[in-house]
């Protein structure tokens, strides 16, 4: 019984000098993201997080990505640093607290990280996904031609290839005045029918969506495409020897006519006839083709036609011409002269 007493008593002795075992450590890391300020692209920018652990953190890891146009960037991870370990100073910062500086990329839309952090007992915390939307101060560029030469009546559309932005274009004005009014057009490529000739400036506006601006100008000379149109109204009908107008007032053109051009044959001779309203007196009754040709100071051209009837005046009687009364004359003269003879030789017999 005593050599089971001591035993027990040696044992208790042995056990009492081994270190007390510790509890295990399952408590992770408390992760606060602490980074304030606007990500700008191109631009240096900083993370912080204030991490603490009940026993010793053993690394801190920022995880950043950023979307892009057509999706997003390839993710980087950092180690971040621990400003209390780089503190010289005193009294030392209020911390644990680390960073991690990056560049922004050019073509940045919006930054996504998060933060983890683990201790010397292999706990890892995490944060959730955190977002900042990036800052683009970059203008965007635009392009437009420096020399737009187009026609009336045609559809002209407008050309920006070439323009470009950092990030992506929201916004396309074109802005001109055409001497009827100020137009305002959007888009890569609106299109715009000119109804005047004439030559005149604008300009093109490209905007992002932080609203950075790019502008070009350029100039547009417009010429005349469009041909007049000849309208000489309806068929006319004139008594002989009174004098007639001819009306072109109806021809149109959508700038202006410069010229009339009025032409038939009349008695063998051909005739031409300048002028809107020119007059002319028919001494020969019939039917005349007249053929009327418009232009405008373009040398654009049309021509129409139309039938003047000349009639004999229904007032006045018709005259025998004056050689039917000397034939008639002659005739009576030749048979007086015919009976006198006969009437002498019956006579002399």
């Amino acid at each position: 019984m005593k050599r089971l007493s001591v035993l027990v008593l040696a044992i208790v002795f042995c056990l009492s000098l081994l270190p007390m075992a510790q509890a295990a450590d399952t408590t992770k890391p408390e992760i606060i993201d602490m980074t304030t300020g606007v990500p700008s692209i191109g631009q240096l920018f900083t993370v912080k997080a204030y991490v603490t652990d009940d026993v010793e953190i053993d690394i801190v890891r920022l995880y950043v990505y950023f979307e892009i146009p057509g999706g997003v960037n390839t993710p980087e991870h950092i180690v971040m640093s621990d400003d209390i370990a780089s503190y010289t100073g005193t009294p030392p910062p209020p911390g644990p607290d680390f960073h991690a500086t990056l560049i922004v990329p050019d073509n940045a839309i919006t930054m996504f990280y998060t933060i983890s952090a683990g201790d010397t007992s292999e706990n890892w915390n995490i944060t959730d996904v955190l977002s900042r939307d990036v800052k683009d101060n970059e203008n965007p560029s635009a392009v437009c031609p420096s020399i737009i030469n187009t026609e009336t009546s045609y559809q002209y559309i407008f050309n920006s290839t070439g323009s470009s932005d950092n990030v992506a274009i929201v916004n396309y004005t074109w802005t001109f005045d055409d001497d009827i009014g100020l137009v305002i057009l959007y888009g890569e490529a609106p299109y715009f029918n000119f109804t005047d000739v004439g030559s005149f400036s604008g300009s093109l506006e490209v905007m992002d969506a932080y609203d950075n601006v790019g502008i070009c100008f350029f100039q547009i000379t417009i010429t005349d495409a469009e041909a007049p149109v000849a309208d000489t109204g309806i068929d006319q009908f004139v008594i002989v020897e009174e004098l007639m107008a001819f009306d072109g007032s109806d021809s149109t053109d959508n700038v202006g006519i410069d010229e009339y051009t009025w032409t038939f044959v009349h008695n063998g001779t051909s005739v031409t006839l300048n002028g809107q309203n020119p007059e002319f007196r028919f001494w020969e009754v019939g039917e005349y083709e007249v053929i009327l040709n418009v232009t405008d100071a373009a040398d654009n051209s049309d021509q129409a036609d139309f039938t003047i009837y000349v009639l004999n005046d229904p007032n006045v009687s018709e005259e025998f011409p004056w050689w039917t009364f000397a034939l008639v004359t002659m005739v009576l003269a030749v048979i007086v002269t015919s009976v006198f003879i006969l009437r002498s030789s019956k006579e002399e017999k």
